[in-house]
């Protein structure tokens, strides 16, 4: 009886105090593609320097730059609804906001992603300060978003025109 239930993975019986009981078969170690050698080798390929970008000279330009890091948005409806959402306000801010989308399909952009310690898609970046995670942003949100990083991007002495350009803005998209 004891061959054919190790034959079927049946449980082996256990003597104990004279009583014969039911032991479960040993569970297998987790090892391969999905146990902890994966997770090892995910570790360790996430903490190699080249998978971290030199962002010293990020944002050393004369505009914002917005990032938004996606699946993609011709494949990911969420994605797709974020980056129409920069798309609508980005042109009210011409000539001191850049947009661009990083969509994590490709190396560089996990590279990208990993650099400004993003974690969940799709999210927009101002300037490199992760501002908006997996969450569209209303117009007056993501103007006000922007508004704020250009503030900081210029600076005091810019203020002044800096704030002429987010006015118009306002105007343009009908924000009170």
């Amino acid at each position: 009886m004891g061959q054919l239930r190790a034959a079927v993975g049946a449980p082996a019986p256990v003597a104990r105090g004279g009583l014969e009981e039911e032991r479960a078969p040993p569970r297998p170690q987790r090892v391969g593609r999905f146990g902890r050698d994966a997770d090892r080798r995910r570790d360790s390929r996430s903490e190699r320097p080249d998978d971290i970008l030199d962002m010293s000279d990020y944002g050393k330009t004369d505009k914002v730059i917005v990032d938004i890091i996606t699946l993609d948005s011709e494949a990911c409806a969420p994605c797709q609804y974020m980056v129409e959402a920069v798309q609508n306000v980005a042109p009210h801010f011409e000539g001191i906001v850049e947009w661009r989308e990083h969509k994590i399909k490709r190396h560089e952009s996990v590279q990208f992603m990993t650099s400004l310690m993003v974690k969940n898609i799709p999210t927009i970046c101002i300037d490199g300060v992760i501002t908006f995670v997996s969450r569209i942003p209303p117009k007056e949100e993501l103007v006000a978003a922007i508004q704020l990083g250009v503030k900081e991007h210029h600076g005091a002495q810019e203020e002044a025109v800096v704030s002429g350009i987010i006015k118009e803005a306002y105007r343009r998209l009908g924000v009170p």
